[in-house]
């Protein structure tokens, strides 16, 4: 018994001179490699798997971003909108997908978005994109139809697919695989995020009496629908929204391709223009395509990738609830304010669709993507036709 209290005695007095003489040096130094940082600081660590910013303290708004004791990765998305934030169809689509991403990511996905030309512009986007300026951006498909030319059948197909017509051929008929498969070609990830209804046919100073009243007509307009009436004998010019009002007002246009009712009540043609023409036969929808760098979208982990396709998804769906429902009462705005609401006459409608069915066969004929998606549209809207005929009372 002696031995062993003998034992335990010196058992402690040689741990006690081993923990003064050789661990708590080791620790101080330890800590003198690595000073713990100040109250409140932010530390960004990159995952050695996805290479995403990671918040281990607080997310971007200063919330924890810890869930059972684990941290979780927090990320910034830098974009920009080809469209107006001001716009209460797509600048409240975009509106809707930033303020959705935070609740669903439960803040640790923050997206930042530029308006139009603050301080980058539209056509610049890619460019920018491209080179890190911007992380991606809202656009038109259509705005880099000069990349990709098939981009444009997501965009204007004139007399093409309305709204419920083109979600069912883009969800089942090959249109995101094709859409995916050409935003790759330019190292973006592309992903539909909104919706909205066709434009009109349009602003005139003069009336559309006939399909001679295409002839030598001074319009703005862009895309596929431009390469249509200047078929028809229009003048065409390519111009910044901005400079539309302008040249109506002194008289150099005699008509205009504007966006939707619900932003058109908001413009002041009047009294440069006095008459809206329907239908939109270029533009029977806009899509909202949301374009991010490829590199940047493989960075982000699958749960992020998946919040993003989520949300994107809920503001396709409200865009197609939305849409069309709101455009009567900006209609009765713009009645109310003495502007004339008219039809085409079916004589200049039946020219546009022959001048449409020559420069889609000419764009075929120049881009083999371009002619595959044709084909893949085509045939689909074909079958499509056909049920919507028969279920039609």
């Amino acid at each position: 018994m002696r031995d062993a209290v003998v034992g335990i005695v010196i058992g402690c007095v040689v741990g006690i001179m081993l923990g003064a003489t050789v661990i708590a040096p080791r620790m101080n130094a330890a800590r003198t490699d690595h000073p713990p940082k100040p109250a409140g600081s932010e530390t960004l660590n990159a995952s050695p798997s996805t290479g995403e910013q990671t918040s281990l303290l607080t997310t971007h708004d200063g919330g924890a971003t810890t869930h059972g004791g684990m941290a979780q990765s927090g990320v910034t998305l830098k974009l920009a909108s080809a469209f107006s934030l001001q716009s209460p169809d797509m600048g409240a689509q975009i509106t809707r997908f930033t303020d959705q991403i935070q609740r669903v990511s439960n803040g640790a996905v923050h997206v930042s978005v530029q308006a139009p030309n603050a301080p980058i512009a539209p056509t610049d986007f890619f460019d920018a994109i491209s080179g890190g300026a911007l992380d991606g951006a809202f656009i038109d498909p259509g705005l880099w139809a000069g990349r990709a030319p098939a981009l444009n059948l997501f965009s204007s197909v004139p007399f093409g697919p309305e709204m419920n017509e083109f979600s069912a051929w883009y969800a089942t008929g090959g249109g995101r695989e094709a859409f995916a498969d050409i935003a790759k070609g330019l190292s973006m990830h592309a992903l539909a995020c909104g919706v909205a209804p066709g434009m009109a046919a349009g602003w005139f100073r003069v009336p559309v009496t006939s399909a001679r009243s295409f002839l030598h007509l001074r319009i703005a307009a862009r895309g596929l629908g431009a390469r249509v009436l200047a078929r028809a004998g229009a003048k065409v010019f390519d111009m910044k929204p901005a400079d539309i009002f302008m040249a109506m007002e002194e008289g150099l246009l005699d008509a205009a391709q504007v966006p939707l009712p619900t932003d058109d009540s908001r413009m002041e043609f009047n009294p440069a223009a006095q008459t809206y023409y329907f239908p939109g036969w270029h533009k029977p929808l806009t899509l909202l395509a949301l374009m991010i760098r490829q590199q940047r979208w493989d960075a982000l982990t699958p749960a992020r990738r998946a919040q993003i396709e989520t949300v994107c998804g809920d503001t396709m769906r409200q865009g197609l609830g939305s849409g069309e429902a709101v455009q009567f009462a900006a209609l009765k705005t713009l009645t109310a304010d003495g502007i004339n609401i008219r039809r085409l006459p079916q004589s200049a409608i039946n020219t546009l669709k022959k001048a449409w069915g020559a420069v889609v066969r000419e764009e075929a004929a120049k881009d083999k993507t371009f002619a595959a998606l044709w084909r893949s549209l085509s045939d689909f809207r074909e079958n499509y036709g056909i049920w919507r005929e028969l279920s039609t009372p």
